[in-house]
């Protein structure tokens, strides 16, 4: 639940609020592997990203041959054929945000694509750019 609590700084004195939120996980929360991103704007202006992943097809159903050693597990060969090697694309997610959400995105995205950059540099041991 959400506290609130009163508290003064500066040196006017001016009160602010303080408010103490917590997450709660919903029951779906997934992790989503995002390999392509799709989408637009609606009607509303709002931003409508839709997020896939690919991944290879998986078959309805096969036969595992065992060895006589019983050892040794073989798939049968055949469940790699008829076309069961396709790629499949699913669509994960459809992400809807007002304009300033989506600039918060952005800007969060573009923050921490600059420090993964600066720590990739400072492993390499090549020198920090200008302004860092």
């Amino acid at each position: 639940m959400a506290e609130k609590e009163k508290f003064q700084t500066g040196d006017d004195g001016s009160e602010f609020v303080k408010l103490r939120i917590d997450h709660v996980k919903s029951p779906q929360f997934r992790v989503i592997h995002v390999n392509q991103v799709l989408g637009g704007t609606n009607q509303f202006g709002d931003l409508c990203m839709t997020v896939l992943n690919d991944r290879p097809g998986i078959p309805d159903s096969y036969d595992l041959h065992w060895h006589s050693d019983g050892r040794q597990v073989i798939v049968d060969p055949d469940v790699f054929e008829d076309g069961n090697l396709v790629a499949v694309r699913e669509v994960e997610a459809v992400l809807m945000m007002s304009l300033p959400v989506a600039n918060l995105v952005m800007n969060w995205i573009k923050a921490h694509l600059e420090a993964y950059a600066r720590a990739e540099r400072q492993l390499a041991g090549q020198p920090a750019e200008s302004g860092e």
